[in-house]
């Protein structure tokens, strides 16, 4: 009887133990789902935060990105987005100690490996950036951003042809890629190389059609090799689709061409309709009276000087423009008492001088006339056209 009751003791006991264990295995396997749902809402946040980051909401991306790193230290892309988080926040040391968390648990991480990358070219680390971003370029050979980055590595340090070389190899795999070629002519443009920069720009017109940043940048390339006519074929195109501020810089931009190309009936044409914008800006004034000059329009010249006199009282340039309108339109009395204005002037003293000798020549006052050419000689002796005209 006793050993009956001891067995049913011991079964009971045992029972009771499994049971009891059974009841901690069953908790065990609930904390541990509530972990990995946990684990996985939050990681499912990252790209909601991240799209808060680029649209500059810092402070909803952090909180969320927070919510990931309280559950799951350890989530490489979470230390990532809180790093770029705190970049833009301005907090660059702490940025970086979370990228080297963010490779510390994915080596393969290649957008952390360009951050850093970039974090020591702007250091001046050079040799840790090119380590940085051939690690990223390891794991995304493809990536334009990262390619570019290198390329841009060596232009710093002057090695302009290994940059160039870097682009070359790259775009023989990818030859129709857009902004490959873009940063291959700029690279050109930047070396001194002007026409592979242009011949590379038009390639880009033909197979990826016209896109008005290349249109653009073909145009400058243009007026840095002084082809006039295609640099404001270039603009022209822009124009009509442009909006209001990029208007008035090509608008700008296609009137000093032409006057750089003689053509200075288009330049007061372009000045005048930029004025429509500007009619309180005297320097837009003054150069449109100076193209006016040079498109032999001096009551046009003298009206924009008057213009830009109202603008600005007294302004040294505009009244030399005036005394130039005058002499051009005959009135020479005139001319001589508007150049007398600007005499004491230590930048237009020489050339008030010459226009004093040349409007008293025109009225026969020759001596005072060559007294005002010595005078204009004796402050710039160096001066080419007062000793042309001093022969």
């Amino acid at each position: 009887m006793l050993n009956k009751t001891i067995i049913s003791s011991l079964l009971l006991a045992g029972l009771a133990c499994l049971i009891s264990g059974c009841n901690e295995t069953q908790a065990e396997k609930k904390q541990a789902a509530v972990k990995r749902w946990q684990k996985k809402s939050s990681v499912a946040n990252l790209p909601v935060a991240n799209d808060m980051l680029e649209k500059g909401e810092t402070d909803t991306a952090m909180e969320l990105v927070e919510k990931c790193l309280t559950v799951d230290v350890e989530n490489a892309q979470a230390n990532l987005i809180k790093a770029k988080t705190l970049y833009a926040q301005g907090k660059i040391v702490e940025a970086e100690d979370y990228l080297h968390r963010a490779v510390k648990y994915d080596k393969k991480l290649h957008e952390a490996w360009f951050w850093l990358g970039t974090f020591a070219h702007e250091n001046g680390d050079q040799l840790m950036a090119l380590s940085y971003y051939q690690r990223a370029l390891d794991q995304a050979p493809a990536n334009i951003e990262y390619i570019v980055a290198m390329s841009e590595l060596y232009a710093s340090q002057g090695k302009y042809e290994k940059a160039i070389a870097f682009l070359e190899e790259k775009s023989r795999v990818m030859p129709l890629n857009k902004d490959l070629a873009v940063a291959q002519a700029d690279l050109y443009l930047r070396s001194g190389n002007v026409q592979l920069a242009i011949s590379i720009y038009k390639r880009v017109l033909v197979t990826n059609g016209q896109s008005p940043d290349i249109i653009a940048a073909l145009g400058y390339c243009y007026v840095m090799d002084h082809q006039w006519a295609m640099a404001s074929e270039m603009f022209e195109k822009l124009i009509k689709d442009a909006t209001d501020k990029q208007k008035e810089t090509y608008l700008e931009l296609l009137a000093v061409i032409s006057v750089n190309n003689s053509q200075y009936g288009k330049a007061v044409k372009y000045f005048d309709e930029l004025s429509l914008a500007r009619r309180e800006d005297a320097d837009l004034w003054l150069k449109m009276g100076h193209a006016a000059l040079g498109a032999n329009a001096p009551k046009r010249a003298l009206a924009c000087a008057n213009r830009a006199l109202a603008i600005r009282s007294g302004w040294s340039d505009a009244i030399a423009l005036k005394g130039c309108a005058e002499y051009m339109t005959g009135d020479y009395f005139k001319s001589v008492k508007t150049f007398e204005m600007i005499r004491g002037d230590n930048k237009l003293a020489c050339f008030a001088w010459l226009m004093t000798g040349r409007n008293l020549r025109k009225i026969g006052e020759h001596e005072r006339a060559q007294l005002a050419f010595e005078k204009a000689s004796t402050l710039d002796p160096d001066n080419k056209l007062v000793a042309f005209i001093n022969k």
